[in-house]
């Protein structure tokens, strides 16, 4: 019968308990499914989607940092999992404070124990150690559904530790190091390498420099890291097609090639980014290359090669 059917929560396989409304009983708002293995499936489905919300590079990050994480709770004897609604909403007072004194604890810990990112750093900056909390709630949120702690408190520890800092290194130290940008005498000096024209690799990779330089592309829409899988949602070869002579073609044909002059082009379609992760917004709004058989970084004569 109904009675006798698994109650499922919606985080967890538990009773989902509610506050009656307007005459309402908590029994009423239950989830009863027929098959509980069904919906045990369904639960695993809807978690497995969350956790694929976020970038894979993401997802990396939040593991690198979930480790102290992990470290640290095992030194407090403590579970990692903070999952006490009540201690994190507020509605327990004593819970509250155990969990927000937990977190400023661990942010920290976490900041007297890291290194440097370079060898000229004088010291870790307190955002990196903050980046590690943020981690933690992440992994709260996306993957269990729990929102942690308000961080109100860890804001005014990363303000005091910024003061500090300070104080110590001098302001100029938390200036964050950026690349320089990649200017066309630098793209030049790297076309005049002695590349292997025979060589499908060296040519492809010249191409590369030259499309990511014209059309704007990050590292992560023209190549992928080792341990990844090529899908759809890369560049792909269907993404180029080339406009000659007034007509659109889906390749580059021998004899296409030999028609190329000034005023064709190549178009490609921009694959999903960082600032477009679906492709929905420039997906629709090809990239016209323009080919130019004088001009040593123009990516549609790199391309035809």
């Amino acid at each position: 019968t109904a009675s006798r059917r698994p109650v499922f929560g919606l985080a967890t396989e538990e009773r989902l308990v509610a506050a009656p409304r307007r005459g309402a009983t908590a029994s009423a708002l239950d989830l009863r499914p027929a098959d509980g293995a069904w919906f045990a499936s369904l639960q695993r489905a809807v978690q497995a989607a969350a956790a694929e919300a976020s970038p894979a590079s993401t997802r990396r990050t939040n593991d690198q940092h979930w480790r102290p994480w992990m470290v640290f709770c095992g030194l407090m004897n403590t579970s990692p999992i903070r999952d006490d609604r009540r201690a994190n909403s507020g509605v327990d007072e004593v819970g509250h404070t155990r969990e927000v004194t937990l977190l400023c604890c661990f942010f920290v810990w976490r900041y007297q124990n890291m290194l440097p990112r370079s060898r000229s750093a004088p010291a870790p900056k307190p955002q990196s150690a903050m980046n590690s909390v943020l981690a933690v709630r992440r992994v709260h949120r996306d993957q269990h559904g729990i929102e942690l702690v308000s961080t109100r408190r860890l804001g005014l520890v990363l303000k005091g530790l910024l003061r500090a800092f300070v104080r110590e290194h001098g302001a100029d130290a938390l200036l964050p190091a950026r690349k320089e940008p990649m200017t066309r005498e630098i793209l030049a000096s790297l076309l005049e390498l002695p590349f292997d024209d025979d060589d499908p690799a060296a040519v492809g990779f010249r191409a590369m420099l030259c499309v990511c330089f014209q059309a704007g592309f990050r590292k992560s829409e023209v190549a992928i890291p080792d341990d990844a899988a090529f899908g759809r949602d890369r560049l792909c070869r269907s993404a180029l097609r080339w406009y000659i002579g007034g007509s659109f073609y889906p390749a580059l044909t021998p004899e296409l090639r030999r028609k190329l002059k000034p005023g064709d082009a190549a178009v490609l379609t921009p694959p999903p980014s960082k600032n477009d992760p679906f492709g929905v917004i420039f997906g629709g709004i090809p990239i016209y290359l323009p080919y130019d058989p004088c001009l040593p970084f123009a990516a549609a004569r790199h391309l035809a090669e």
